[in-house]
């Protein structure tokens, strides 16, 4: 892993890391969990190409206890997705003004685990634009999701889930939910499960890898 650097500024703290070599225009954006932070996501990102930037923002509100969280207090598993936007269109602001990735090409692949791949749903659906392919680790789908399947936006758009069988805190059908509504809604889905909780098996985390090189090739120079 290369070495990472911490960005604060006009209210986000996120941690980069810049490419290994060479003029990269291809940025992974990481998406952590409820009561995670930027460094959550670090162990996640083990083998992405180094030829990526990887960017790993703070949720930028405070979770019930620690670390922080996409959705305001209160929020949770049922909640909609337009309680995800507001967040979401902030970090997209946010992403559009900052300097260290100035170069990079629009649209962002983008990999979410858990609530950070709700949050990586919700925005792929109600921005389909700003993203390219998505990852979406041990996550479900928000409530509210039904309207973006009548109009397809994510025709073209490839997703990968990964989600284990034995995951007691968000149960497995949650997946598979989120596979389901997603190809409704266009997109392409890859759907890995194995017999773990919740966490990502050793051969969903070379399926998730192969599956960031595959979007990440011809990106670079």
């Amino acid at each position: 892993m290369n070495e990472t650097y911490l960005i604060e500024n006009n209210g986000w703290t996120a941690r980069l890391q810049s490419p290994s070599a060479g003029r990269s225009t291809h940025l992974i954006l990481l998406l952590h969990g409820w009561t995670g932070d930027e460094d959550s996501m670090w162990v996640i990102a083990r083998n992405i190409p180094s030829v990526s930037w990887i960017l790993a923002p703070r949720a930028p509100y405070p979770a019930d206890g620690d670390g922080f969280s996409w959705l305001p207090p209160g929020g949770g598993m049922h909640s909609s997705v337009d309680e995800y936007i507001p967040a979401l269109q902030s970090l997209v602001g946010w992403l559009d003004g900052l300097a260290e990735i100035k170069d990079v090409n629009q649209p962002l692949d983008v990999v979410g685990f858990s609530q950070g791949a709700a949050a990586a749903y919700a925005l792929i659906l109600s921005m389909p634009d700003r993203v390219n392919r998505l990852a979406g680790l041990a996550g479900f789908l928000p409530a509210g999701t039904d309207r973006f399947m009548k109009i397809q936006p994510l025709l073209g758009k490839k997703v990968f889930i990964a989600h284990g069988r034995q995951d007691e805190r968000i149960r497995i059908e949650a997946g598979y939910q989120a596979a389901t509504g997603l190809t409704r809604a266009g997109a392409e889905v890859d759907f890995c499960e194995a017999d773990t909780g919740h966490k990502l098996s050793s051969d969903c985390h070379r399926r998730r890898v192969q599956f960031l090189m595959d979007g990440s090739a011809p990106a670079y120079d």
